[in-house]
């Protein structure tokens, strides 16, 4: 074997342990959501004052056992309300407030309030 082809092939070896070994040390520095739970960013970040308070109100319900009764309406009043964040984010408040007003709407339904 000359020492060119060597050469070569010691540097494709090299490769073959160095890219295997680099990415399992990083996927262990990497914090990475769970699945269907939203992103990193929804994770790190202070609410505006309304989506707050509607995430604590379905907390509440959730803690009195409305998940139970009402799985998918407390599920789509969730989504509802990281749709009115993500909307904030982007300065689209006029989207943002529909969205919180029909989280609002589902949450009095289940809870047998008003549901105007």
């Amino acid at each position: 074997m000359s020492q060119v082809s060597r050469q070569s092939a010691l540097s494709g070896l090299r490769w073959l342990i160095v890219v295997p070994l680099f990415s399992a040390t990083m996927a262990g520095c990497v914090l990475w959501p769970t699945p269907g739970g939203g992103g990193l960013a929804e994770r790190h970040v202070t609410l505006s004052e309304p989506v707050r308070q509607t995430a604590l109100r379905i907390e509440r319900m959730d803690a009195a056992g409305a998940r139970k009764s009402h799985p998918a309406a407390m599920r789509q009043a969730e989504d509802l309300v990281v749709r009115a964040h993500r909307a904030l984010r982007a300065d689209l408040y006029a989207e943002a407030d529909e969205d919180l007003h029909r989280a609002e709407r589902i949450l009095d339904r289940i809870a047998g309030g008003p549901a105007g």
